[in-house]
């Protein structure tokens, strides 16, 4: 025999809204923290084999509040803490050759993950027109307790030593972070 549960909402026994169900089926958690962040203008002068903060500072998102764009990091508590998923995209210029590049997805300060690429072009050198590599990581951070907070930097070497621009196009955003609380 099957039954049917009519139901619009579940509750906590706080009276505060646990989930809610809407007509068309759609499942809605009202503290399921998302955000996206891109960047407002180029990042430049970044030193051959130096870790640098990415600065993202334009939120196009984030009803959480998680995101400081003074400290470019999302910094959880008590009611965003958990297991997240990140994606970045960046899009780079060398002066020389990229040799090798890395961003890191940082926790506290200390590089959790590393996601490597290289961008060299063969033959002789080569100028920043010829020599942008994209680079995109995404990964799943644990920040579960409170306090815990999230960053981005990257480090390239250049041939020569070079430097890197973080190059955000003024058309559309190619430098973004974005990520949401899994659980």
């Amino acid at each position: 025999m099957a039954s049917i549960l009519g139901v619009e909402t579940l509750q906590h026994t706080n009276g505060t809204d646990a989930i809610t169900v809407g007509s068309t089926g759609i499942i809605s958690q009202p503290n399921l923290p998302v955000f996206r962040v891109d960047k407002t203008a180029n990042q430049t002068g970044i030193g051959d084999n130096v870790e640098t903060l990415v600065t993202f500072n334009d939120v196009t998102f984030d009803p959480e509040s998680v995101w400081s764009t003074s400290s470019s990091r999302l910094t959880v508590n008590a009611n965003t803490a958990g297991y997240w998923w990140f994606n970045c995209h960046l899009f780079v210029n060398v002066t020389t050759h990229t040799e090798t590049a890395q961003i890191y997805f940082r926790k506290n300060g200390t590089q959790q993950i590393q996601f490597f690429g290289c961008g060299r072009s063969s033959g002789g050198s080569a100028g920043p027109s010829t020599n942008t590599p994209i680079f995109a990581a995404t990964g799943i951070l644990d920040l579960t307790s409170s306090g815990d907070y999230f960053d981005v930097s990257f480090q390239t070497d250049c041939s020569s030593s070079g430097t890197s621009t973080i190059n955000q196009s003024n058309s559309y955003n190619r430098c973004f972070i974005q990520g949401y609380r899994l659980r």
